[in-house]
C-alpha cells in the first residue's frame, strides 16, 4: 500500500482506479469533512498531477472526479461546465493523451512526445 498524498492546498484524495501500466486516477479534495471541493487527479512516477491542468485551456469543463482509466491511459471523469450564474452542468468528460498511442488527435500538442523544443 502507498500514500499517494493529495495536490497542494487540499487535505485529503481517493484513488478510484489503477491499469497495468501503474497510473491512478481519482480526486484531490480541499475539504476534508465533506470533499464538496474536488479537481480529477492522475498520479503516476511518484507524483500526482490536477487533471484540469493537463485539458485543452478555453474548454469550459473543469474535472472533478477521475473515474477509471484504461491500459492506453484514456480517462473517464465526472466533469462540469459552467452554465449560468448559479447552476453548474454535470457531463461524463473522456481525456484521451496525446502521445504515441494516440496520433493525430486535434488539437494536441506532440512536442513533449516527440521531444521536440
Amino acid at each position: 500500500m502507498t500514500n499517494l498524498g493529495f495536490l497542494e492546498g487540499d487535505c485529503a484524495s481517493t484513488a478510484q482506479s489503477v491499469n497495468a501500466r501503474g497510473q491512478i486516477v481519482g480526486y484531490s479534495s480541499t475539504d476534508c469533512l465533506f470533499q464538496a471541493v474536488r479537481r480529477g487527479v492522475l498520479w503516476e512516477d511518484d507524483s500526482m498531477v490536477d487533471l484540469n491542468t493537463l485539458i485543452r485551456p478555453g474548454s469550459g469543463t473543469q474535472v472533478a472526479l477521475a473515474e477509471t482509466i484504461n491500459d492506453l491511459g484514456e480517462i473517464a471523469a465526472n466533469g462540469a461546465s459552467d452554465c449560468g450564474v448559479v447552476e453548474n452542468c454535470a457531463h461524463a468528460v473522456l481525456l484521451i493523451p496525446c502521445d504515441e498511442s494516440h496520433p493525430n488527435i486535434e488539437g494536441c500538442d506532440y512536442s513533449m512526445v516527440d521531444g521536440d523544443e
